[in-house]
């Protein structure tokens, strides 16, 4: 309970952060903080599949000599790695004109991630307690500053150097949390190695999450401009609410049930993996309840009268995240498992959902095209994953 704890803290300060902004920021400028957000998000989840993942699983069988050394080598690699996610980074600023953006983005991403790697890495040790203080800084803290810095006529500068400035605070204190040891270039090079061999499956499900995130909020603005992003993102932002039970269980999820099925083998592992989606079921249901059937006041209390009309895209936003609940304790027990190619094979089902409903829904339909392709991806997902699942409590 004590990871659930701390992933609280991290979305709630991930959450009110995104309100403050949906509320001081105009609804372009919004617009556009949201899809930058989201090509943020996909380059920290393309790092987890190739830094962090490898490190949780690796990791989960080591003991604190051997960990730290994993770490230090993950460090470097983080380093590496951010090369190429700033061309990215690029791409997506020249693409909607925001270039002087760049730096404070790339600086931002970064230090996110770096952060990122020593809070997980903590978690991957059972220290569950251990990235607290580090995550109030960073997530809270930046909450805080949004809060007293941010207004009508912020330059989204500022946004990008508040997430970089808390990141880098949080990482100092987690980096003598953990003590990574220095890597020798061999060691970094047997991590990358080793890396790629777990996480490339991982990897490509990442990659076929930006089909079904990023090509979605980019179509949305492409189509319907920087207004539709931001009422899409003011939405989502709602159901951000649901984040600590979602994000926390699953990045939880994924040492326990690789540490289980080692000791006590799969089906041991599946049960593991069945009790904290029980947890998980029993915090966010009554939420789901509550915006479903009150969608005109939650909407009043977050956002006053900015963002009220969007009553239907709001329900239909939580019938998509109960069937992605189920679909990402299935992906997550997977991962666990080692067994990424099912959770490829199910990610291929929902992005190719995404292409041949979502898309032309949108089009159609704008945001709520979006939400209503976005059910089909996920229910395609957990249908395939359940299966994969299946097979692999079948082989013990």
């Amino acid at each position: 309970m004590l990871g659930l704890g701390d992933q609280a803290i991290v979305s709630a300060g991930s959450f009110l952060t995104t309100l403050f902004l949906a509320r001081r920021l105009p609804v372009e400028t919004f617009g556009t903080y949201f899809a930058l957000l989201q090509l943020l998000l996909v380059l920290n989840n393309l790092h987890d599949s190739l830094v962090t993942y490898p490190l949780s699983v690796r990791g989960s069988r080591e003991d604190s000599p051997g960990f730290r050394k994993l770490l230090g080598a993950g460090v470097a690699t983080t380093l590496l790695l951010g090369i190429l996610w700033s061309l990215a980074v690029a791409v997506g600023v020249v693409a909607i004109d925001t270039i002087a953006l760049l730096p404070w983005m790339i600086g931002a991403m970064a230090l996110w991630q770096l952060q990122e790697l020593l809070r997980r890495s903590l978690i991957a040790q059972h220290r569950f307690h251990a990235p607290i203080p580090g995550d109030c800084v960073s997530f809270l803290g930046q909450a805080l500053a949004v809060f007293l810095l941010v207004g009508q006529t912020t330059d989204l500068r500022m946004v990008f150097a508040i997430m970089g400035g808390t990141s880098l605070l949080a990482g100092i204190i987690q980096f003598i949390q953990t003590r990574p040891a220095r890597p020798t270039s061999q060691m970094t090079k047997e991590f990358i190695t080793t890396g790629w061999d777990l996480g490339r499956w991982l990897l490509l499900n990442n990659l076929l999450g930006m089909i079904n995130i990023q090509l979605v909020v980019w179509t949305v603005g492409y189509f319907h401009r920087e207004l539709a992003v931001g009422l899409l993102g003011a939405v989502s932002s709602v159901l951000g609410i649901t984040h600590p039970a979602l994000i926390g269980l699953t990045r939880m999820l994924v040492p326990s049930v690789a540490r289980a099925a080692h000791q006590r083998g799969r089906r041991a592992a599946i049960r593991v993996a069945a009790t904290f989606a029980g947890f998980g079921a029993v915090a966010v249901t009554p939420i789901y309840l509550v915006i479903a059937i009150f969608p005109t006041f939650i909407l009043h209390l977050f956002y006053k009268d900015k963002y009220v009309s969007a009553v239907t895209p709001l329900r239909l936003l939580v019938l998509v995240y109960v069937v992605d609940f189920v679909g990402r304790m299935i992906e997550s027990t997977l991962n666990g498992l080692a067994e990424n190619r099912a959770t490829s094979a199910a990610n291929i089902a929902a992005a190719t959902l995404t292409i041949l409903v979502s898309l032309p829904l949108i089009y159609l339909y704008a945001v709520n095209g979006a939400i209503i392709g976005a059910l089909f991806s996920v229910l395609a997902r957990q249908l395939v994953g359940l299966h994969y699942l299946r097979r692999a409590a079948r082989s013990g």
